[in-house]
């Protein structure tokens, strides 16, 4: 496996943080003076991170808030979102950051590795998996792993923020509901045949970007 190098990068101004969604959607934040962001070398050619950031501030107690409380932080133009409590199909999501965007106006999108447990079975038989879950050798063995979820709701009672993957039947509710509204982009999402395949981020993303719905 290849060896991953952490690297830091600290911000200064423009720094803030939303303990809840309802504050992100609402644009209640509160600010931070600076936050240093460690991320692993390895997925610098992505976006998304997958959960590979974790951030600090210098201040044990703004620390504890940002790793136990903070719902996503904003560096600059930047969104990190706080996996701890995400899910998707009762799975956990992990514990660091990940790159987020904002996705038309009630939406947050991220990518993370696949996480459905029915799914994952399912896709398993139909080959999206070739070897071991945990071995990510090369970049091209990390990407196919990626996925978009959505978030476009607040947390649970239990205090679990819950997730729909973008896959074939939520691309058809945007074409239904006239948020994918260049029918173009719904026949090059299905230019891609195979169904474990249509779903990588990094098929799903360009459409997404291509239709606006990304800010």
């Amino acid at each position: 496996m290849a060896t991953m190098v952490f690297m830091t990068i600290s911000a200064k101004g423009q720094c803030k943080f939303c303990k809840s969604y309802e504050d992100f959607i609402d644009d209640h934040w509160e600010k931070l003076d600076t936050v240093y962001c460690k991320k692993r070398s390895k997925s610098q050619k992505f976006w998304w991170g997958s959960k590979d950031y974790t951030l600090t501030t210098g201040n044990k107690d703004l620390d504890k808030v940002l790793k136990y409380e903070a719902f996503i932080v904003m560096q600059s133009d930047t969104a990190y979102l706080n996996c701890r409590n995400v899910r998707h199909d009762t799975v956990l999501l992990g514990k660091g950051y990940t790159k987020a965007k904002r996705f038309g106006d009630h939406g947050l999108l991220f990518v993370s590795q696949f996480a459905n447990k029915k799914s994952a079975r399912e896709i398993m038989g139909a080959g999206y998996f070739a070897g071991t879950l945990g071995s990510m050798s090369t970049a091209s063995d990390y990407e196919k792993r990626q996925v978009c979820y959505m978030i476009s709701s607040g947390a649970d009672g239990i205090g679990y923020i819950n997730t729909r993957m973008i896959d074939d039947e939520m691309i058809e509710e945007m074409m239904e509901k006239n948020i994918i509204k260049d029918g173009g982009l719904y026949l090059k999402y299905l230019s891609e045949g195979k169904k474990w395949q249509r779903i990588h981020a990094s098929h799903v993303i360009p459409i997404l970007e291509e239709a606006g719905l990304l800010k």
